[in-house]
């Protein structure tokens, strides 16, 4: 499997990559399966051209796509090619169906409000909240209200906005 959990000192070490160069993502890569080099912070197109041939190389892995979605979508001011990929990419995986559906709705969300579609972000938005299980984390919760909040408002969340 390419995809590992976070391991402070593993990446510390070097021994995993990260796909957005910071420990706050959630896509981490084993260098001794991918030996790639990290993306830079704020390189969108590095980040896509890394995305794109992270999927070609693993596309049995059904949880990369609902990560690197997530990942893309987080990138201040993402826009052009990379929007347009990660558009394709969430919405796909969405309309799939099947147990990874779901991950895709709150990032669909997103990349609607980016789009300029509120209406639908809100939609999306507010099917991520009711799919939640109730064993989900109340942090988890409150970040997808919070930024169903922001999206009603108009708005991305302040913590994609500031970026």
């Amino acid at each position: 499997m390419v995809v590992v959990k976070k391991d402070y000192r593993r990446y510390k070490e070097g021994k995993l990559i990260s796909f957005a160069t910071n420990f706050n993502t959630n896509l981490f890569l084993d260098t001794a399966v991918y030996p790639a080099p990290p993306v830079a912070k704020k390189d969108l197109d590095g980040a896509l051209a890394f995305s794109r041939g992270l999927l070609e190389a693993h596309p049995g892995e059904d949880i990369l796509p609902v990560l690197i979605a997530s990942d893309m979508a987080d990138f201040a001011g993402i826009k052009g090619p990379a929007l347009d990929f990660t558009a394709k990419l969430a919405g796909d995986g969405y309309a799939k169906g099947g147990p990874t559906s779901k991950a895709f709705t709150a990032t669909l969300a997103r990349l609607e409000m980016i789009q300029g579609h509120q209406d639908k972000a809100v939609e999306l938005q507010t099917r991520a909240i009711q799919d939640l299980s109730e064993q989900a984390a109340a942090s988890t919760r409150a970040r997808l209200q919070a930024d169903l909040e922001s999206y009603q408002a108009g708005k991305l969340p302040p913590r994609l906005a500031a970026r």
